[in-house]
């Protein structure tokens, strides 16, 4: 199996055609993410979410925000533990 980080950032959308308009965004910069399941811990959004480095939260968010993008959730996944995150 791959190895995942353990420190990451999770954006939840709520509907699939937002999570993709967030991710042609992201892919148009260049910038790393993945495309995950949503984790059941969290139970929101569309079954995908966004994943990319913990480090870059804040940045990733102001560039989806400026672009239109809202994501209905925000998650911080330090090993099988996720915190929200403030939007």
């Amino acid at each position: 199996m791959p190895e995942y980080p353990t420190d990451e950032s999770i954006l939840v959308f709520g509907s699939d055609s937002q999570l993709l308009n967030a991710e042609d965004t992201l892919a148009d910069l260049g910038w790393p993410y993945r495309l995950i399941p949503t984790p059941k811990a969290v139970h929101k959004g569309c079954g995908l979410a966004l994943a990319y480095d913990a480090d870059r939260h804040q940045l990733y968010l102001d560039v989806l925000r400026e672009a239109g993008h809202q994501p209905g959730a925000a998650y911080q996944r330090r090993g099988r533990d996720y915190q929200t995150l403030a939007l």
